[in-house]
C-alpha cells in the first residue's frame, strides 16, 4: 500500500521545526524536506554540491547566493540567468540562435569593440538602422543623414550634402559640386557649381555657377553666372551674369549682365547691361546699356544702347570729347569739327557757345527743300531690290513724307509690289501679269494692241459667264467655232429677238481629222445628258486594244480590235473585233476562253459570297459555285 508523509505549502513550512528524521513534502513547490529538530522549515533533501549531482538540468531559475559554480563541463540552461556579480567567460560566446532573439545591454561597454575580420561585418542593416550615433570621429562611409542633438540635419544623406554648420580650419570637397552652409545648394544643384553661405544656391543652381554669401544665387541661378554678396543674384540670375555686392542683381538679372555695387542692377536688369556703383541701374535697366553711378542715389536707365555717367563735373576747357558711333571709341580734341545737314534754303550758320579756342568749322547743307519746295535732287538707283516709294501726308503745304513696307519697288528688275490693288484699271497695259485678280477687273473687251495673241499662263479660270462673240481658237489646228471642222460649241441664237442666248450652248459637230496626231484628253469628268452617237455605233477605249462594238442588235460587245484606225472602214468592219464578249437581255456570249477568278480556300472563305458566284479554288483545283448557303464543286 502507499506510504504518505507529512504535507503542506511553502508558507507553512518555514515556521515549523520538524522532528529529527521527519519527512515533509511541500505541495506548491514540489520539494522534499527532512527535519533535524533544530532548523526551521527543515533541510531540503538532495545533494549539496554540483560534483555530487553530476550533470544538472534546471527548468527554472538558478540562484547561487554567495556560492560559486565550479566545473569543467557544460552548463545548459533553458531559462533565465541572473547574476549580481561579474561574469567572466573565456573562449567564444554565442548569444542567441535565432533572428528574433534579442540582447539588451544596460551597462556601459568598458572596452573597444573590434570585429573579427576587416570590412566584413555590419552595424545595423538596410531595414533595421541605429537611430543616433554619438562619436568623436567616424572613419569610413556613412549612409543616410546625420542629425544633431536638437534633431537639426547636419548631413543630408539623400542629396549627399553637408547642410549643417561646419567648424573646421579646412574643408576638402572631392565632388563636382561644392555646397557649404546651411541649406546651401539644397535642391537641384548641377555639376561643378559652388554655393557657399546660408541658402546660397538653394534651388536650381545651374552648371558651373558660383554663389557666395547669404542667399546669394538663392533661386534659379543661370549657368556660368557669378553672385557674390548678401542676396546677390538672389532670384532668377541669367546665364553668364555677374552680381557683386549686397543686393546686386537681386531680382531677374538678364543674361550676361554685370552689376557691381550695393543694389546695382537691383531689379529687372536687361541682358548685356552694365551697372557699376551703388544703386546704379536700380530698376529695369534697359538691355545693352551702361550706368556708372557715384552719387549714392538711385539712377535709372530705360533707354537701350545708352550710356549714363553721373556725376560729371561741369567745367570750361579747351578740349571737346568726341564719340565714334561705329567703333564706340571715346576721344577728345582741341579742334572739333561738326557736320550739320539740313533742308532749309534760308538757314544761317548754327550758333555755338561754351567752346573756347579755335572756332569750329560748320559744314551745313542748305541746298535742299525750302518752306515750299519746287524741286529736289535725287540719285539714280538701279540695284536696290527693296525701295520704298515716298508719299506726302497732305495734298499741299508743308507736309511730311511717309512710306509703307507693303508697297515696294525693286529697282534691279523694275517690279512694283503691293499686297492688293483696289479700283478700276483703265487704259492699255503692257507686259506680263502674275498673281490673282480679285473683283471687277475688266469692264469691256480683252484684246491685244495688235494681231498677237493674249497668253494666259497657266490657265484661265472664271467664276461667272464668259461670252465669245467670234471663234475661240485652241492651238493652230483645232478650232472651236461654227466651221464644221472641229468641235463647234456656240451660243444658241434667238431668231425672234435677233440676239444670242447666254443661257444655253449647242454642240454642233465633232470631227477628228487626225487620229494619230490628235488626242482629246479629259482631266475631269465627262457628263453626257443625252444620247452619245459614235461612228457606226462603235466606241473605242485604250490604244487600239479594247473597244466596245454594238454591231449585234440590242447588245453590247466588248472585243479586241485588230485593225488599223488609219485605214478607212476598219472601225466599221466587224471582222476586226476578235475575242469578244456579247451581252444582251438573255445571254452572255463569249467568243474566247473564259477565266474565272483564282484563289485559295482561305481567300475564298474571306469573301462575302452571293448566290451564283463562281471561282477557281487553287487549293482544291476545283471550279466552285456558291449556292446561296455553301460552295459546291462543278467537277
Amino acid at each position: 500500500m502507499a506510504l504518505q508523509i507529512r504535507r503542506g505549502i511553502e508558507s507553512e513550512r518555514t515556521g515549523v521545526v520538524f522532528a529529527e528524521g521527519e519527512l515533509v513534502y511541500i505541495t506548491d513547490t514540489d520539494k522534499l524536506y527532512i527535519g533535524d529538530n533544530s532548523t526551521a522549515g527543515g533541510i531540503e533533501v538532495g545533494p549539496k554540491t554540483l560534483s555530487e549531482l553530476g550533470a544538472v538540468s534546471l527548468s527554472g531559475n538558478l540562484t547561487l547566493g554567495g556560492n560559486n559554480i565550479d566545473g569543467t563541463g557544460n552548463i545548459n540552461i533553458t531559462g533565465d540567468i541572473t547574476a549580481s556579480g561579474n561574469i567572466t567567460a573565456g573562449g567564444n560566446i554565442d548569444i542567441g540562435d535565432a533572428a528574433d532573439d534579442t540582447l539588451t545591454i544596460s551597462a556601459k561597454v568598458d572596452s573597444g569593440i573590434t570585429p573579427n575580420a576587416d570590412a566584413t561585418y555590419d552595424l545595423g542593416s538596410t531595414t533595421l538602422k541605429w537611430n543616433n550615433i554619438h562619436a568623436v570621429r567616424l572613419d569610413g562611409d556613412v549612409e543616410g543623414s546625420v542629425f544633431g542633438d536638437d534633431s537639426t540635419v547636419l548631413v543630408d544623406g539623400v542629396n549627399s550634402k553637408i547642410v549643417g554648420a561646419v567648424d573646421t580650419a579646412s574643408l576638402t570637397v572631392s565632388s563636382t559640386n561644392v555646397a557649404i552652409g546651411n541649406s546651401a545648394g539644397l535642391t537641384g544643384q548641377n555639376g561643378f557649381a559652388v554655393a557657399i553661405g546660408t541658402s546660397a544656391g538653394l534651388t536650381n543652381q545651374s552648371t558651373k555657377a558660383v554663389a557666395v554669401g547669404d542667399s546669394a544665387g538663392n533661386i534659379t541661378q543661370g549657368e556660368y553666372s557669378v553672385a557674390v554678396g548678401n542676396l546677390a543674384g538672389q532670384t532668377t540670375q541669367g546665364a553668364n551674369a555677374v552680381a557683386v555686392g549686397r543686393s546686386a542683381g537681386v531680382q531677374v538679372q538678364g543674361a550676361s549682365a554685370v552689376a557691381i555695387g550695393y543694389e546695382a542692377g537691383s531689379t529687372g536688369q536687361g541682358a548685356n547691361a552694365i551697372a557699376i556703383g551703388e544703386k546704379a541701374g536700380y530698376a529695369n535697366q534697359a538691355a545693352n546699356s551702361i550706368v556708372i553711378n557715384a552719387t549714392g542715389a538711385e539712377v535709372y536707365n530705360t533707354g537701350a544702347s545708352s550710356l549714363i555717367i553721373t556725376p560729371v563735373r561741369n567745367a570750361v576747357g579747351t578740349t571737346a570729347v568726341m564719340y565714334d558711333a561705329t567703333t564706340g571709341e571715346v576721344t577728345h580734341t582741341a579742334t572739333p569739327s561738326f557736320s550739320i545737314t539740313g533742308n532749309a534754303a534760308t538757314a544761317t550758320n548754327v550758333a555755338y557757345s561754351g567752346l573756347t579756342g579755335t572756332a569750329p568749322t560748320w559744314d551745313q547743307d542748305t541746298t535742299g527743300t525750302a518752306a515750299i519746295a519746287t524741286t529736289f535732287t535725287v540719285a539714280d538707283e538701279g540695284t536696290d531690290t527693296t525701295c520704298f516709294p515716298v508719299f506726302a501726308t497732305a495734298a499741299t503745304g508743308n507736309v511730311g513724307g511717309k512710306t509703307d513696307s507693303v508697297l515696294t519697288y525693286n529697282s534691279s528688275n523694275g517690279t512694283l509690289s503691293a499686297t492688293a490693288f483696289v479700283g478700276n484699271i483703265t487704259g492699255d497695259a503692257a507686259g506680263d501679269h502674275t498673281g490673282t485678280f480679285t473683283g471687277n477687273v475688266f469692264t469691256n473687251l480683252i484684246d491685244s494692241a495688235d494681231s498677237s495673241a493674249i497668253v494666259i499662263t497657266p490657265s484661265l479660270r472664271t467664276s461667272s459667264d464668259v461670252t465669245i462673240d467670234q471663234e475661240l481658237r485652241v492651238g493652230s489646228q483645232n478650232t472651236f467655232g461654227p466651221n464644221g471642222k472641229s468641235v463647234a460649241i456656240i451660243p444658241s441664237y434667238d431668231t425672234g429677238t435677233g440676239k444670242v442666248s447666254t443661257d444655253t450652248l449647242e454642240v454642233r459637230a465633232i470631227q477628228i481629222t487626225d487620229v494619230d496626231g490628235g488626242i482629246i484628253t479629259l482631266t475631269g469628268e465627262l457628263d453626257i445628258s443625252k444620247t452619245l452617237t459614235t461612228n457606226a455605233g462603235h466606241l473605242g477605249f485604250g490604244d487600239n486594244n479594247l473597244l466596245a462594238y454594238s454591231g449585234v442588235s440590242a447588245s453590247l460587245r466588248v472585243a479586241e480590235f485588230t485593225g488599223d484606225l488609219d485605214q478607212a472602214g476598219d472601225f466599221e468592219n466587224a471582222a476586226n473585233f476578235n475575242n469578244y464578249m456579247t451581252v444582251d437581255s438573255t445571254v452572255a456570249d463569249f467568243g474566247t476562253a473564259v477565266k474565272f477568278a483564282s484563289m485559295t480556300t482561305g481567300v475564298r472563305n474571306a469573301l462575302t459570297p452571293a448566290a451564283g458566284m463562281v471561282v477557281f479554288n487553287t487549293t482544291e483545283t476545283k471550279l466552285q459555285v456558291y449556292t446561296g448557303s455553301a460552295w459546291e464543286d462543278l467537277h
